[in-house]
């Protein structure tokens, strides 16, 4: 049985690891020197992290159902 906190917590698990992998690939990027690269995943890491900012609503108070 999967509640809406562990769906919320399995979400922000995921963004976590997201954004451990671009951190990587920004690290790569910046050792081979490749600016435009680098410039790409900084922007991606922005859109991980601002998905973290945006409000769960369990699908119990929005009437949808899981």
């Amino acid at each position: 049985m999967g509640t809406w906190i562990n769906k919320m917590k399995d979400a922000s698990d995921s963004r976590g690891r997201i954004i451990h992998l671009l951190e990587k690939a920004l690290a790569f990027a910046d050792e081979i020197n490749d600016g435009d690269t680098g410039y790409a995943i900084e922007r991606a890491q922005d859109v991980v992290r601002a998905q973290a900012f945006k409000p769960f609503v369990p699908a119990t108070m929005s009437g949808k159902k899981d």
